[in-house]
């Protein structure tokens, strides 16, 4: 051992210019590996955060084979029940009802498609990001017929504050059309161009309603 030993130290020594450099690319090396995997983490996280804390959230329920057909009529209709059983699970710290359908929306200036979520303001506060989204206007109180867009959507129909809309649903239980008139309350922006410019959130109570939905 002593004799490896001396002869390392005599190679080392015996060019100091190739071991500093030598030292110096291992350390480059070692540094590059820690930063690429350092980034690589953090961009991954970063992707997980904006996806679910923007909306969709850490987990979602649905009624089997709704994901696949997006039809109204796939909803829940127990949601007391399961709501109970899900809160007794210690992983849930908040959670969010919401109604998701297809809509047509239209003002006196121009029509669009869209997509309609029906939220309770108060616990869809607590699971995404559309209260801190918001850059005028008011969030949703949950009373009448408020209706909150994004920037670009309102852009599009060439609306702001306080001018009405008319949305226009197919409801739940015969696909029947149903129309209703609200007012825009309030403008958000992800900085998302799909979610600024398709989505419109109502509050709950009233989107059950237009939905042909209110026993869910």
């Amino acid at each position: 051992m002593s004799l490896m030993i001396k002869l390392a130290k005599r190679n080392i020594f015996r060019n100091t210019r190739r071991t500093a450099l030598t030292v110096m690319l291992i350390s480059f090396g070692l540094a590059a590996l820690l930063f690429t995997d350092g980034f690589v983490k953090g961009t991954v996280k970063t992707m997980v955060d904006i996806s679910t804390k923007t909306f969709l959230g850490h987990g979602q329920i649905h009624k089997p084979g709704y994901r696949a057909s997006n039809d109204v009529d796939d909803y829940i209709a127990d949601l007391d029940e399961l709501t109970q059983a899900m809160l007794k699970q210690q992983e849930v710290q908040h959670y969010s009802i919401r109604t998701m359908s297809g809509a047509m929306i239209s003002s006196s200036e121009n029509v669009a498609s869209a997509f309609l979520i029906g939220v309770n303001g108060e616990h869809e506060s607590k699971v995404g990001a559309l209260k801190s989204a918001m850059i005028s206007g008011k969030y949703l109180s949950g009373n009448g017929n408020e209706l909150i867009m994004g920037y670009d959507l309102a852009d599009l129909l060439e609306v702001s504050l306080g001018d009405r809309i008319v949305l226009t649903v197919s409801a739940a239980h015969g696909g029947d059309l149903s129309q209703e008139l609200f007012r825009v309350s309030g403008l958000f922006k992800f900085n998302d161009r799909t979610m600024d410019k398709t989505m419109v959130f109502i509050n709950l109570k009233k989107s059950q309603q237009l939905l042909n939905i209110k026993g869910a």
